[in-house]
């Protein structure tokens, strides 16, 4: 039990940071309806905008994330503005479509002028092991998992009980409603955004704190998708949720089913696939997902 428990925390924590992009995910789906395929460049980027504030320019870390965070915020509403806003009426695949190019940019002008180098941050969080129920976890995965909660709450409380997030579970619950009422919804377009990409660049820098900062982090965040999937396209608790179900079976696949990886090479990262597979067998809308009747 005890191995166990040592192999799912640190599993947890990186899975707690999937929740993170899941919750990009969902405040871009919910509050426009597009499914945004870039969002795992997200974490990408914001690493690397991290890494090169507080490395490379000299800022103070903790200053150099806020930066970052803002910097994230205001490109994700240019993007909403720039190229989504007028594609609104347009077909959906082709709003896809521009999350993918979106996608394949991003990751190209990383390896443009990053390369494939690993990078590390300057050591901001205590690095020894502490014991929790007499197992020896690096601190590092505890931060990391309390900072990922304290975005979560943060963006949880935002839309509970501010007027702005309210104003956007209006538009999640009835766009033209919510419109007829006053509300600015092409301006909480950009909010929302702004927002997911300020989440996932957050998740960006606590996943190369855990990890290293490098150009396969856009793919690793990815597997956020499984977890939006998993807890429901439509639930901010269902993202977190579903990202801990992922990270944590994706540390225990790891462990435990390593020696099939001779014959099923990368199980580890097909695992959470795997899983999103037999969700949506069972349920189909997600975990936390609600089934929408439209009366025709």
């Amino acid at each position: 039990m005890m191995e166990f428990l040592s192999v799912l925390i640190p599993g947890l924590a990186v899975g707690a940071i999937y929740g993170l992009v899941a919750l990009g995910f969902v405040l871009i789906f919910k509050c426009s309806g597009v499914l945004n395929i870039a969002q795992g460049q997200l974490v990408l980027v914001g690493s690397f905008i991290c890494y090169t504030l507080s490395i490379q320019l000299g800022i103070p870390f903790y200053l150099a994330l806020v930066l970052t965070l803002g910097m994230s915020y205001l490109f994700g509403v240019l993007i909403e503005v720039v190229l989504l806003r007028p594609m609104v009426g347009q077909p959906v695949l082709s709003v896809v479509m521009i999350t993918i190019a979106i996608f394949f940019i991003l990751s190209s002008l990383v390896m443009i002028f990053y390369g494939a180098t690993y990078y590390n941050y300057p050591t901001y969080l205590p690095t020894e092991k502490v014991q929790v129920a007499g197992i020896a976890i690096a601190t590092k995965y505890l931060w990391c998992f309390i900072l990922a909660a304290v975005l979560f709450v943060g963006v949880f409380l935002f839309f509970r009980f501010t007027n702005q997030g309210i104003a956007m579970r209006s538009i999640a619950d009835d766009e033209m409603a919510a419109e007829s009422l006053g509300v600015n919804v092409r301006r909480l377009h950009g909010v929302a955004w702004g927002l997911s990409f300020a989440v996932s660049a957050g998740a960006g820098v606590l996943l190369g704190t855990v990890m290293t900062v490098y150009y396969g982090l856009g793919f690793i965040g990815l597997k956020a998708i499984p977890a939006v999937i998993v807890g429901g396209l439509e639930s901010l608790g269902g993202a977190m949720v579903g990202g801990l179900i992922i990270g944590g079976l994706e540390a225990v696949a790891g462990v435990y089913l390593a020696p099939l990886s001779q014959f099923l090479g990368g199980i580890k990262d097909v695992f959470p696939y795997v899983i999103l597979m037999l969700v949506l067998l069972v349920k189909p809308y997600g975990l936390f997902g609600e089934r929408r009747i439209e009366r025709i």
